[in-house]
């Protein structure tokens, strides 16, 4: 029986060793299709930022994941410095995404209510827009819980939705 057992365990397949072929594989051919799509250019911005990022220690293998951050902010600007940005439409594009990256909202909150859902079963709402902001009396004012006064709570109105 033990010879069995021995014999089903040797033809086992290694799965382990298995899913992380496949995941070595899938980001090399992450990382060949992105460098087809955006090429580096070389370019300032590019040489700007790796520098940078190696000052900052960002690349080695003991930095914050791995080195990861370094590599995910180099794509990043690769793909910006392709899109050939004038100096205005740089500083727009990045507050954008600095924003919606941030899971911020680009206009002001309003009291439609499908932009609200009930988080407690008492009234308690929810944006879902900006999961920090919270109202109490189905959307008209909220507080974000990001926002802290002294005294507490900062409560903002929303725009009527029309």
């Amino acid at each position: 029986m033990d010879d069995l057992l021995e014999e089903a365990q040797a033809d086992e397949p290694d799965w382990g060793a298995a899913i992380e072929r496949d995941a070595r594989a899938r980001s090399d051919l992450e990382s060949r299709v992105f460098d087809a799509l955006f090429p580096g250019t070389g370019g300032n911005l590019e040489s700007h930022a790796r520098r940078e990022l190696e000052a900052a220690g960002l690349f080695k293998p003991n930095s914050d994941y791995e080195g990861m951050l370094a590599d995910a902010v180099m794509a990043l600007v690769r793909v910006f410095a392709s899109q050939g940005h004038s100096g205005f439409s740089a500083h727009q594009t990045i507050e954008l995404f600095r924003q919606v990256a941030a899971f911020k909202c680009l206009t002001a909150l309003t009291d439609k209510p499908d932009e609200w859902m009930e988080v407690d079963g008492n009234g308690l709402l929810q944006s879902r827009r900006q999961s920090s902001c919270f109202s109490e009396d189905a959307g008209r004012s909220y507080y974000d819980i990001d926002e802290r006064d002294i005294g507490g709570r900062v409560y903002h109105l929303t725009e009527p939705y029309k």
